[in-house]
């Protein structure tokens, strides 16, 4: 019995055109790459008028996001560290303990010091400025997270 020649063409259209759009999503160059970091300074020259507090906004975006990478460096280290520990049979449960601690105690200090550079951002700005750029400030913070720890970021859309 022979098929009817229509619905098989419409079955090779339907595959062809979501092939064609898979391999456009996926091709490199097809896609704008995410640069939430670029877009907060882009943000800050465009909304804050007085270039000294926008040169001092932006370094703050500069320390935040050198913290981060230091941050995820030192994520790397602990588990470089951690690794030979915990695969040592005859290692204790205090050394592993005394090295989660150490490592617990220097990420507490870079986040202290990635507060101290976001308080800082937000005392140069203004109430107006900041309803402008606070979403892009935590967008790109979540960015430079999760890029200084080798994760894909998840870029939420803006409200």
């Amino acid at each position: 019995m022979k098929r009817p020649f229509l619905p098989r063409v419409l079955v090779l259209c339907c595959v062809v055109a979501a092939l064609s759009t898979t391999l456009a999503w996926a091709l490199p160059g097809t896609k704008k790459k995410a640069d939430p970091i670029g877009d907060l300074r882009a943000a800050v020259a465009k909304n804050v008028a007085d270039p000294d507090r926008a040169s001092r906004m932006s370094s703050s975006v500069d320390e935040m996001e050198r913290l981060i990478r230091e941050a995820g460096a030192l994520v790397a280290k602990r588990q470089q560290e951690l690794a030979p520990l915990v695969r040592d049979y005859r290692a204790s449960r205090e050394a592993v303990e005394a090295k989660l601690a150490e490592g617990n105690d220097q990420r507490a200090a870079l986040a202290r010091k990635v507060l101290d550079a976001h308080l800082a951002f937000k005392k140069e700005a203004t109430p107006a400025e900041w309803k402008k750029l606070a979403k892009l400030e935590e967008r790109a913070l979540a960015y430079a997270a999760a890029s200084s720890l080798g994760q894909e970021p998840i870029l939420a859309k803006e409200n």
